[in-house]
C-alpha cells in the first residue's frame, strides 16, 4: 500500500503582479544626480498628477507620463527668504483641497528643518525647561495653491507650528490627514505628524517618539487649534497636541478605512522593529502586544483597501527581497504576527535593483503605488496572468503523484469553464446590442463634495473618466438617438419645471409603445467639455432583453436630476426652483458615489425631506407663516396650470397636491 502524506495548509488561487513605470523623476532638468526625493503626493481627484518634492525645497507637479512643462511650482528656501533653511521633510494637502467653499480649499502644507532661532518664539511648541539647548527646529507652513497658474503662491505662506529639535533626524518626517474621514466626521481636517525620538530627552513625552494632531486652519488670531477630543487635554505634563507617545523611532503610520480611533504604526528602537495598532492616547513604550515584531528592518507596509486586487483586500501588503528578487508579500491582519506571508514574485520590464528602497503608497482610489527612492522611479501595481500556486507546502512524501495531477486537472477545467462562460456571455451581449458596445460609457456616479461626475465603462467597477461640473459646457439628452433636450451656454436652454414635464411626457410616450423583438429602446447622454464629448448609454433594451442594469424610469429620474444639476451650474440665476418633481419624488435620484457626500445636495430636496420627516415642527412666526402660505398658494397654482395643460394626469395631480398639503 502506498502511503501519501501532505503537509500543507491549502491550495489557493493567487495573482501574479507586475510593476508599470509611470514616472521617472530624474527627467526634471533642474534636478541633479544627487537629488533626494520625498514620497510623491498623488493629486486628489486626478491619479494622473503627482506633487513631488526634493529635500532641497523644490516642489514640482508632474503627470503619470512623466511630462513636465514647467519648473518648480514652489522654491521653498527662496520663498521663505531664510538663509537658515536646511531641508524639506514632508508635504501634504488639506482634505478639502478641491472644495472651493471649504476653509481648507487649495491649502498645501510643508514641513521643513531650519536652524533654531531663539527670537522667533511665535507658534513654538516647547518644553518649560529653559536649560535645554536646541540646535534646530522643525516647522509646518501652510500655502495656497493657484489652480489657474498651477503654482503655489509664495505670498500666501502662513506658519502653523514650530518645534525645537536636537538633530536633523528628529524632524517631522510625515504630514498626514486621515484619508477615510468624511466632512461630517468630528475629526475631519485634523493634521497628524510624527516627531522623532531624542534619547537624552526621552523622559519628556514630546521627544519619546510621538504622533501629534492639530487643526491647522486659522481660528481668529490662532494659527492652529487643538481638538477637545485629543486624549491628553487634561494632563498638564503632556502637550495637548500629542495623541500617541512612546513610539521611539516612528517611520510610518496609516489608517484602516473603518477604524478611525486607531493608527497603524511602524516603529523601532534600532534593535527591534514593530508594527503596532495604537489607539488614540496610548503609550507605546508600555505596550507589549505588537501586531508584528522582528529583529531586521521592516519594509514599508500598507493595509490594502482598494478594489483591483480582491485577494489582497484587508491584508497588510509590503515588499520582500527573496534571492535578490523583489516579491509582493501579504499578511492577514488578524494573525499578522504568526502567519507566514504569502509572497508573489513581481515581474517588471524595468530593472529594479536589490538595493532599491521601495516605499508603498496609495492613490485616491486606494490602489497601490510604489516609489523606488534609490532610482527615483514611480510605479503602479498591476496584475499579470493568473496562476495556480501552492501556499506553504512544507513537505510532500508520496509514491503516487496522481493526486497532484488530479488537483491540477480540476483547476484547469474550472478556469476553462469560466472562460467559456465569459465568451458566451459576451457573444450574447454583442448579438443583442450590435454596435452599441462602441459607446464609451454605460454608467455614471455623482461625487458631491468634488462636484464631479465619474464615468464607467461596461463591466468596470473603477471609473475611467472624471468630469468636473465646472468644465461641462454642454449636455444633450437622446431618446433612440434623437436629441430631446440640450443644455449649453444659451439662457433659453436652462431647465425649468415645464421643460421637465415635457421631457417626462416624451419618455412616457415612448414607454407606452410596444417594442418588437428586433427593435431597440435607448437613453443616452452626451456630456461635453472644451476638449471632448463623452457619450453615456444609460438604458438599452432590444426586444424583451434589457442589456443595461437600471430600469427605465429610474434612468429617467437620474437623467433629469443630472440636467437640473448642470443647469444650476451653467445658469444659476435663471434656473428656476424645482417644484413638481420635489413634491412627487422627495429625494434625488442621482447615483451618488459612496466615497464622498456633501452639503451641496440641492436645497429644495432638503426642504422637502425636512418637511416630510419632521413630525414636530417648531411653530413659525407670523411673518414666516404668511410667506409659507404664499409659497403654498403659488405651488398649488402651478400644479393646477400643469394639470389643465395636460402635463399631469389626474392621478399625478392628486398625489402631488396631497403631498404638498401635508
Amino acid at each position: 500500500m502506498a502511503i501519501c502524506t501532505f503537509f500543507f495548509t491549502k491550495i489557493v488561487f493567487a495573482e501574479q503582479y507586475q510593476l508599470k513605470l509611470i514616472a521617472d523623476l530624474d527627467q526634471f532638468k533642474e534636478v541633479g544626480t544627487d537629488a533626494v526625493w520625498l514620497n510623491p503626493l498623488i493629486s486628489p481627484g486626478n491619479n494622473d498628477e503627482f506633487f513631488i518634492a526634493q529635500e532641497n525645497g523644490l516642489i514640482y507637479l508632474t503627470k503619470n507620463d512623466g511630462s513636465n512643462n514647467q519648473g518648480a511650482i514652489l522654491n521653498l528656501p527662496l520663498s521663505l527668504n531664510n538663509s537658515a533653511f536646511i531641508s524639506l521633510n514632508a508635504i501634504s494637502l488639506h482634505p478639502s483641497f478641491l472644495l472651493s467653499e471649504d476653509p481648507g480649499y487649495a491649502t498645501f502644507y510643508t514641513a521643513h528643518t531650519t536652524e533654531f532661532d531663539l527670537e522667533n518664539s511665535n507658534n513654538r511648541l516647547a518644553l518649560n525647561d529653559s536649560n535645554i539647548k536646541f540646535t534646530f527646529e522643525t516647522v509646518v507652513t501652510a500655502w495656497t495653491y493657484n489652480f489657474d497658474t498651477k503654482k503655489i503662491n509664495p505670498q500666501t505662506q502662513r506658519e502653523v507650528i514650530r518645534i525645537p529639535i536636537k538633530t536633523h533626524n528628529g524632524a517631522i518626517q510625515q504630514l498626514k490627514f486621515d484619508p477615510y474621514l468624511k466632512p461630517w466626521n468630528a475629526d475631519y481636517g485634523q493634521l497628524y505628524f510624527s516627531l522623532g525620538y531624542i534619547n537624552e530627552l526621552q523622559d519628556h513625552a514630546l521627544y519619546s517618539g510621538v504622533i501629534l494632531r492639530i487643526s491647522p486652519l486659522m481660528f481668529g488670531a490662532l494659527n492652529y487649534t487643538v481638538s477637545q477630543s485629543n486624549p491628553f487635554i487634561k494632563t498638564p505634563e503632556i502637550h495637548n497636541e500629542i495623541v500617541v507617545m512612546g513610539g521611539q523611532n516612528i517611520h510610518h503610520f496609516f489608517w484602516a478605512k473603518y477604524s478611525h480611533k486607531s493608527i497603524f504604526i511602524q516603529h523601532n528602537n534600532r534593535v527591534q522593529y514593530w508594527l503596532s495598532k495604537a489607539k488614540i492616547g496610548v503609550d507605546l513604550h508600555s505596550q507589549s502586544n505588537f501586531l508584528r515584531q522582528q529583529p531586521d528592518e521592516m519594509s514599508s507596509m500598507l493595509l490594502y483597501q482598494g478594489r483591483d486586487f480582491y485577494d489582497l483586500r484587508s491584508r497588510m501588503v509590503f515588499f520582500t527581497l527573496i534571492d535578490s528578487q523583489w516579491h509582493l508579500s501579504s499578511l492577514v491582519l488578524e494573525s499578522v504576527s504568526n502567519e507566514l506571508p504569502l509572497s508573489e514574485e513581481v515581474i517588471t520590464t524595468e530593472v529594479i535593483s536589490p538595493k532599491s528602497d521601495l516605499k508603498i503608497l496609495q492613490d485616491s482610489q486606494n490602489e497601490i503605488i510604489i516609489f523606488d527612492k534609490n532610482q527615483n522611479m514611480l510605479y503602479s501595481l498591476q496584475s499579470a496572468n493568473t496562476k495556480i500556486i501552492s501556499d506553504n507546502i512544507s513537505q510532500v512524501t508520496t509514491s503516487d503523484t496522481g493526486s497532484k495531477h488530479y488537483v491540477l486537472f480540476i483547476s484547469l477545467l474550472m478556469v476553462l469553464l469560466a472562460a467559456l462562460f465569459y465568451v458566451k456571455r459576451n457573444n450574447r451581449i454583442h448579438k443583442l446590442t450590435g454596435d452599441s458596445l462602441d459607446i464609451e460609457y454605460v454608467r455614471f456616479e455623482y461625487e458631491l463634495t468634488k462636484e464631479a461626475i465619474l464615468l464607467f465603462k461596461i463591466n468596470n467597477k473603477k471609473a475611467q473618466q472624471t468630469l468636473y461640473l465646472k468644465d461641462i459646457i454642454r449636455c444633450e439628452v437622446l431618446l433612440n438617438n434623437k436629441v430631446i433636450n440640450t443644455l449649453d451656454s444659451k439662457l433659453e436652454y436652462a431647465v425649468s419645471n415645464q421643460i421637465e414635464v415635457k421631457i417626462r411626457a416624451l419618455f412616457s410616450t415612448e414607454e407606452s409603445e410596444k417594442i418588437l423583438d428586433e427593435q431597440t429602446r435607448q437613453i443616452q447622454i452626451i456630456l461635453s467639455d472644451k476638449d471632448n464629448s463623452y457619450t453615456l448609454c444609460l438604458y438599452l433594451r432590444k426586444g424583451n432583453n434589457r442589456v443595461t442594469g437600471e430600469k427605465y424610469y429610474k434612468v429617467i429620474d437620474m437623467v433629469i436630476d443630472l440636467c437640473w444639476v448642470i443647469s444650476n451650474r451653467l445658469h444659476p440665476k435663471v434656473t428656476e426652483t424645482r417644484v413638481v418633481p420635489v413634491v412627487v419624488f422627495s429625494r434625488s435620484h442621482l447615483p451618488m458615489s459612496d466615497k464622498k457626500t456633501s452639503k451641496s445636495l440641492s436645497s429644495q430636496h432638503d426642504i422637502v425631506n425636512n418637511r416630510l420627516e419632521n413630525t414636530e415642527p417648531s411653530k413659525p412666526k407670523p411673518a414666516e407663516q404668511i410667506a409659507q402660505q404664499t409659497d403654498l398658494i403659488t405651488a398649488l397654482d402651478k400644479l393646477v396650470n400643469l394639470h389643465k395643460q395636460g402635463y399631469l394626469n389626474d392621478e399625478e395631480f392628486s398625489l402631488a397636491k396631497s403631498n404638498l398639503l401635508r
